[in-house]
């Protein structure tokens, strides 16, 4: 028996950590089923920034149908009660485009009473913090491509239905004879709050339920666009090709830069150009589409 002195001694192994960690030669199977989990991957937030919103498509097809019976039922009680003639003959100097004003009034507090319920904020319906440089350059690049998609569009649209040029003047001629001569400070001011609550309704609050029913921005560009067109039938065919076309336009624009602020003054300053030059043209185009008129009827 040897009296040489051995290792220490302990009541465990020393070299159990370090074995694990240090040998290369360690086998695998020996360590902890806890040290081999692998964390899992961090998925993705949802983006619910605007035209996104995040809702079912069960809510957002009650909120479309709500909103839009409601406004429809206004409009019909609104002149079931007369209330428009009464305003324009106590204050004719917007004539029938009061009407304008009392919707576009209720559908502003519709819209905050139903965001209002979702405890959804301004952002839901594209009201995002943008800066004015930008605001100003897109409402201002988005104008002109309004004008030239509205002349396409309406080429268009003569070509198909076989229609000319002068049919076109006669039929807005007489649309032209019921708009108002407005002030142009009374027409800015006018189209400034019909740019607000057309868009915060149509591009804000409509297309971003459109987005959550149909999960695809492009089909609710096109839907709520051609559902701005329709709910414009007052202005009669070509009225409806018109506007639904604008719409397309800016809801493009809100749908591409994720905020409602630059359409909105688009909306405004298209609307107040129209009101502004229509007085002055009015009574030419309705000479001449009653010259068309006698022509076409001798002929």
């Amino acid at each position: 028996m040897s009296d040489s002195p051995g290792p220490p001694q302990s009541g465990f192994n020393d070299n159990h950590g370090a074995a694990a960690s240090d040998d290369p030669t360690t086998d695998v199977s020996a360590l902890d089923s806890s040290a081999l989990t692998i964390a899992p991957l961090a998925r993705p937030a949802e983006d619910t920034r605007y035209p996104r919103i995040g809702m079912s498509r069960g809510s957002a097809a009650v909120d479309l149908f709500l909103v839009v019976a409601l406004l429809l039922s206004t409009y019909q009680a609104l002149f079931l009660l007369d209330i428009p003639q009464r305003i324009q003959d106590f204050a004719p100097v917007l004539g029938f485009l009061w009407i304008n004003v009392l919707i576009g009034t209720v559908s502003l507090a519709i819209v905050a009473v139903v965001l209002l319920g979702r405890r959804q904020g301004a952002a839901s319906v594209g009201l995002t913090k943008t800066s004015a440089g930008k605001t100003v350059g897109l409402a201002l690049a988005a104008v002109p491509a309004c004008y030239a998609a509205h002349v396409t569009a309406v080429t268009l649209f003569l070509t198909l239905t076989g229609q000319t040029f002068e049919d076109l003047i006669v039929e807005r001629a007489a649309f032209f004879e019921e708009i108002p001569s407005v002030p142009p400070l009374i027409a800015v001011a006018f189209s400034l709050f019909v740019g607000v609550h057309e868009e915060v309704l149509f591009r804000g609050f409509i297309l971003g339920r459109f987005r959550a029913l149909f999960r695809s921005t492009p089909a609710a560009v096109i839907v709520s666009s051609i559902l701005f067109g329709i709910l414009h039938g007052y202005q009669g065919m070509i009225g409806v090709v018109q506007t639904t076309t604008v719409g397309l336009i800016l809801a493009i624009v809100a749908a591409r830069y994720r905020t409602i602020w630059p359409v909105i003054l688009a909306h405004g300053l298209f609307d107040a150009i129209s009101l502004v030059l229509i007085p002055l043209i009015g009574d030419e185009i309705q000479e001449f589409a009653r010259q068309l008129t006698t022509t076409q009827a001798t002929n």
